[in-house]
């Protein structure tokens, strides 16, 4: 976002993270199908925008 676009205020259970590459932010929590060992198990991308991108912790499907 620009500076003159304040962030909006997150709810209680929200976390923001602020960052100047926000895909690889993305990519290190989400992980990646080359390197599967990385990431938070049931992060999953809910939406992308140009200055971000929205995600949302769901449970692990069962192996």
């Amino acid at each position: 976002m620009s500076p003159a676009t304040p962030w909006p205020s997150p709810r209680q259970d929200e976390l923001v993270v602020s960052a100047r590459a926000p895909y690889n932010v993305a990519c290190w929590l989400i992980g990646r199908d080359e390197r599967p060992s990385i990431g938070l198990p049931g992060l999953r991308v809910e939406a992308s925008y140009e200055e971000g991108w929205r995600l949302r912790h769901l449970p692990p499907a069962p192996r």
